[in-house]
């Protein structure tokens, strides 16, 4: 995710405390990895869209008007490529979390 996501204001700032404190938690489980890509840096492509790369048979792609079920190896390559792209960039682990926990102090 972008750093900028975690500042969107769309609930009530004790709201988002909670929730970015929850994702610190969540973060710190063996299973997960948090990737955060810094505001300072240059994305390697506009995020104009999440996405949701299942496997190599289905990526999802939300739109403002429908969510896209891409299933064309070609257009799975492409998400691939993207991802790693942005994963190349992202602060990871601590760092990540670093990040996160600035943003809970900016909003204190």
């Amino acid at each position: 995710m972008t750093e900028a996501a975690l500042h969107y204001r769309v609930c009530p700032p004790v709201v988002l405390r909670g929730q970015l404190d929850r994702l610190l938690a969540v973060a710190s489980l063996p299973n997960i990895e948090l990737a955060v890509i810094p505001t300072e840096l240059q994305l390697p492509f506009p995020a104009v869209h999440g996405f949701w790369i299942y496997d190599d048979k289905l990526v999802l792609v939300d739109t403002v008007s429908a969510e896209l079920a891409l299933r064309d190896r070609d257009d799975i390559e492409l998400y691939e490529r993207l991802f790693e792209m942005m994963w190349d960039v992202a602060a990871l682990g601590e760092d990540a979390m670093a990040v996160v926990r600035g943003t809970i102090e900016r909003i204190r």
